[in-house]
């Protein structure tokens, strides 16, 4: 069973992605109390846990504000998402791992096609999920736990894009899976620069249509 401060952060965090919330607007403890059932320790704990992932900002005096999203800061999310992967993709193939990684690669990628055209909250976020681990299966191969920790970072604000945007992109589920698969593909066959390409395809004109929606609107 989740705990209090788990079940307020997931309220909150549906409110903000759903865009029931807007950026801009202030969420105060007393409505998560009474929307969840929670006490205010909760309540608060779930606001600084959002703030660390910035999908919320704490005002003193003032309460936990919803933050808003430039477009700047999208393209720099796959940006940075670009250069980390693209930097680990020879370390993947070259592991001594390289089976288990593609193994995990692999058992992601049957995950995201079980939901390939997600049309519910609940399947957008297993999509997401999905997503998330399939790229970490390979992330996994840089050994380096700062690098891990930066990366991982990054997915909060990735999935807030995603789901904000998934009236506006639904075509793109299916190039995105076409794209995994390639993907996929490519590290298996031990292809560095086919793999490198792909991932350009895949993140930067992505990041770069993305980036002119108005993600900060109202649902």
């Amino acid at each position: 069973m989740a705990s209090g401060s788990e079940l307020a952060y997931n309220w909150v965090r549906q409110q903000v992605t759903d865009g029931h919330v807007p950026a801009g607007s202030f969420i105060d403890e007393a409505t998560i109390c009474e929307a969840t059932g929670v006490s205010r320790t909760p309540a608060r704990e779930a606001l600084n846990r959002l703030a660390g992932e910035r999908f919320i900002e704490i005002i003193p005096r003032r309460g936990a504000r919803v933050r808003e999203l430039s477009p700047d800061e999208v393209l720099q999310t796959f940006e940075a998402r670009f250069l980390i992967e693209s930097a680990v993709v020879g370390k993947a193939i070259r592991s001594n791992e390289a089976t288990e990684i593609l193994t995990e690669m692999r058992r992601h990628l049957s995950a995201m096609e079980e939901v390939e055209y997600p049309t519910t909250h609940a399947e957008r976020l297993r999509h997401l999920e999905a997503d998330r681990l399939f790229h970490r299966a390979y992330m996994a191969a840089v050994g380096n736990q700062l690098i891990l920790d930066f990366y991982d970072s990054l997915w909060p604000l990735h999935e807030r894009h995603a789901l904000l945007t998934t009236g506006a992109l639904r075509d793109w589920y299916a190039d995105v899976g076409d794209q995994h698969r390639a993907i996929y593909r490519s590290l298996s066959e031990g292809d560095e620069p086919g793999t490198l390409a792909l991932l350009a395809i895949h993140l930067r004109p992505f990041s770069r249509w993305r980036a002119s929606y108005d993600f900060n609107r109202k649902a």
